[in-house]
């Protein structure tokens, strides 16, 4: 992760658990082959990946979110087991690796992340039958899937976290109109605005008309989403 720092423009923008990571995961994957920012650090590197998912929940009417924007590799109080994993589960590695071997034993393959650090957002619950732990990523390319093999590890180490709101159903969004603004105060960096979607345009990965807080509709920008 690097610097920590606000941007020029708005970019990005409970419910139980469950129903916050499925959105988070949704998210992940409706931005497959593209390299997402998040409003707060302004980059593609992989942690934006997570944070943007985040912000855009809060932006879907998500409220208290439990992550913890003190620490940039902590996702919050609640840790799961990896064989316990939801989609929209956050993964912190710390320089991880693991090698499989195929069931004839004639070829072996080898998979890092984190070093030191990478973050993934599940993409679904733990295949005990293969093993596999499947996964979202993105940095150096854009957002793609992983599938990692933990039972496999020849080093490093994760930890997986579980998000919780509490408030809000995350549904508020389609109760609004596409001609009706809605506020969004942003945890970090910019001040709080008024963004709506545009007709035949997703507001996710397209972009979106804004108005600063104080301002009027007159005002209204349209801000695209970095690409």
């Amino acid at each position: 992760m690097g610097n920590i720092c606000a941007s020029g423009g708005p970019a990005g923008g409970g419910g139980g658990g469950s129903d916050l990571g499925q959105f988070i995961a949704d998210f992940a994957a409706e931005n497959e082959g593209q390299k997402v920012a998040s409003e707060m650090q302004g980059t593609t590197e992989c942690w934006d990946l997570a944070m943007a998912a985040i912000e855009h929940a809060k932006a879907a009417g998500y409220e208290g979110i439990d992550w913890n924007p003190d620490s940039s590799y902590e996702w919050g109080p609640n840790i799961v087991d990896y064989q316990s994993c939801e989609a929209g589960d956050i993964v912190q590695w710390t320089s991880y690796s693991e090698k499989t071997t195929s069931e004839d034993g004639s070829s072996w393959s080898s998979l890092s992340a984190g070093f030191p650090n990478h973050t993934s957002i599940v993409a679904e619950p733990y295949d005990s039958a293969s093993g596999e732990f499947r996964c979202w990523g993105q940095n150096p390319d854009p957002v793609h899937f992983v599938a990692y093999h933990p039972d496999s590890s020849t080093g490093g180490s994760f930890i997986v976290y579980r998000l919780y709101a509490s408030g809000g159903s995350g549904n508020d969004e389609q109760n609004v109109g596409d001609d009706e603004y809605q506020y969004y105060d942003p945890p970090h960096g910019n001040a709080p605005y008024y963004w709506k979607a545009a007709p035949g345009y997703d507001p996710h990965t397209d972009g979106y008309y804004y108005y600063y807080d104080g301002a009027s509709e007159d005002d209204a920008q349209w801000y695209a989403i970095p690409q």
